[in-house]
């Protein structure tokens, strides 16, 4: 799809997955601007119909990027649709073109109709662009809790292991996250693209529980990113996964029962979620927090 910008022609690609010449573009353009290697994602097969990049390009090369994000979940026992916009990036020799800003309106215009929010997370760089499309700054809140070891056996699963991986899928397609209020349905893709890569380390099977949950430590502190299947209480699943000297549970997403958790402020270096249409009050109104592991 050709597009003219700036009085001059580039081409318009949706489909990049697809297209050879223009995703060995993103994947160069995603180095280049974030660090970020989508390849041994795309290689695992976890690359699915719901990340979308929408690429310009000059020639073969790929020189600005917007990519649709589609997330499903449920708030109150209703089901939603929301747009999470990523991977906003333009070539360094061609910024300051309006690349970025035609393809921010691109993509909410093709996206924005079927959904009720679209949201993205921005660094601080950037804050002054997303206003201009209707985005508002939100707040948002992240709960915690005291845990302590309750003995329950815990196996550390190995995620290169196609046994250990079907353990996680499944226990994830059986009961996403039934502790979350905001959970993130039917994403093995971005599942995947946190537990096959960057905490490919921080996977485990609590057996006796029938649970499988996602957890970093630091000294006493636990981070529980996620925590699938399960029909024990929350604290009773956080005890198990907790170690000898963790003492403290910070939750990567909002608890559907938050009883006995103190809830603050997230804080996230760089890091400020923007929010348009019915999300922004959402947010506003509830103290929440997108799942950690559905950010993209």
């Amino acid at each position: 799809m050709r597009r003219m910008i700036g009085g001059r022609a580039y081409e318009l690609v949706d489909r990049v997955r697809d297209d050879e010449t223009a995703l060995n573009g993103f994947l160069y353009l995603a180095k280049a601007v974030f660090s970020l290697d989508f390849a041994p994602w795309l290689a695992g097969g976890w690359w699915g119909g719901d990340y979308i990049p929408h690429a310009l390009m000059d020639g073969e090369k790929v020189v600005a990027n917007v990519s649709a994000n589609l997330i499903r979940s449920r708030w109150n026992g209703e089901e939603k649709r929301f747009l999470q916009l990523g991977t906003v990036m333009t070539d360094r020799e061609y910024r300051g073109r309006g690349l970025a800003r035609h393809l921010m309106e691109e993509v909410m215009a093709r996206y924005a109709g079927a959904c009720d929010g679209v949201y993205l997370y921005a660094n601080d760089s950037v804050l002054d662009f997303y206003p201009k499309f209707g985005f508002k700054a939100v707040q948002e809140t992240q709960h915690s809790l005291p845990v302590g070891r309750s003995g329950e056996p815990v196996r550390k699963l190995d995620m290169d292991g196609p046994g250990d991986r079907a353990i996680l899928l499944n226990a994830y397609r059986a009961q996403e996250n039934r502790h979350c209020a905001l959970p993130i349905v039917g994403n093995e893709g971005l599942l995947m693209f946190y537990c096959g890569q960057f905490l490919k380390d921080c996977v485990y099977e609590l057996p006796g529980l029938n649970a499988v949950a996602v957890a970093e430590y630091d000294g006493g502190r636990m981070l529980c990113y996620d925590v699938f299947g399960g029909a024990a209480p929350l604290p009773e699943l956080l005890n198990a996964l907790a170690r000898e000297d963790t003492r403290f549970c910070a939750l990567g997403f909002t608890p559907l029962n938050p009883a006995g958790c103190a809830a603050e402020p997230r804080r996230e270096q760089d890091t400020t979620l923007f929010a348009s249409g019915a999300l922004a009050p959402l947010f506003q109104e509830n103290q929440m927090m997108f799942p950690l592991l559905s950010h993209a």
